[in-house]
Order: C-alpha cells, then structure tokens, then sequence
C-alpha cells in the first residue's frame, strides 16, 4: 500500500525536493510524525458538511525551506449521512493542545467564524423541524381522539 512520506523522510530528502522545485509537502496527519510544534496557520479544511467546514488545514514551515500541510476531521467517519454534526472533542481538543499558541488562537477564530455561524443555522432548521414534527403528532393525536380510536401514544 502506498503511503505518504513522513515529516521526517521528507526534511531528510529536503534538497532533493527542493530542486525539483517542490516546496510544498502534504502529509498524513495520522502519523506520529506531524510537526504541530512548527504550526503557523490554520484555517478550514477542505471538508463541509451542513454547510460549514467538518476539518482544518495546518501549515507549517520548516527551516529546510519545505512547507507542510495536513488535515484534521471534526467528526468521525459516521457523522456522514445523519444530518446533525457529531464533533469530536477528542478530535479537536487533541488537536487543540498541539498547536503552538498562535495557531491555536487562528484555529478558536475560524471556528468563530467559519463553523459556529453555520452549526447555529443548522441547529435553528432543527428546533424549527422539531416544532412542526410536534405540531403533527399533536394534530394526529387529536384526529384519532375525535374519530373513536384513541391509542397510546
């Protein structure tokens, strides 16, 4: 199975890519070797759902003159398909506690601004679909009240 270059492999052979002019490196942020000490910016990942971003970009400069970039997801896999977020505080937390403090504060102000606006959004659709759900039992109730066939409800 073919793998992405760790962070480590890719600073060893840092001159090799450089020369074929890549500069810019992605790596698999589920690797144990993801320099979050190198942090510098973070901004929303290329994943949406509920039309707000589900993951985060990082990017990092390494004094060997690459660029890093990883992802992390908000939610796990099974959030897909079920209509509410499902986040991860193990995801982001973790994540979180890794950035350096800068990139930590750009990390709170894109969820300020990028994720909450649209996760409160979604919430407001929710409570409205909730109260018409309720208008409609509360109506299906009385209907079979009214014609003789009361059941439990």
């Amino acid at each position: 199975m073919d793998r992405r270059p760790t962070f480590t492999e890719c600073v060893l052979l840092a001159e090799h890519y450089l020369a074929i002019g890549q500069s810019e490196i992605y790596i698999d942020d589920n690797s144990d070797d993801v320099p979050w000490h190198l942090a510098a910016s973070v901004k929303e990942g290329g994943s949406y759902r509920l039309n707000g971003p589900a993951s985060a970009r990082v990017t990092a400069a390494h004094e060997s003159g690459l660029t890093f970039t990883w992802h992390f997801d908000f939610e796990g896999r099974d959030a897909n398909g079920s209509g509410v977020n499902q986040f991860s505080a193990e995801a982001m937390l973790g994540a979180a506690r890794k950035l350096p403090d800068a990139a930590r504060e750009q990390f709170a102000q894109m969820l300020h601004d990028k994720v909450l606006p649209a996760v409160r959004k979604n919430t407001d659709n929710l409570r409205d679909a909730l109260r018409k759900q309720e208008g409609s039992l509360g109506v299906l109730q009385a209907i079979m009240v009214s014609v003789g066939k009361q059941v439990a409800a």
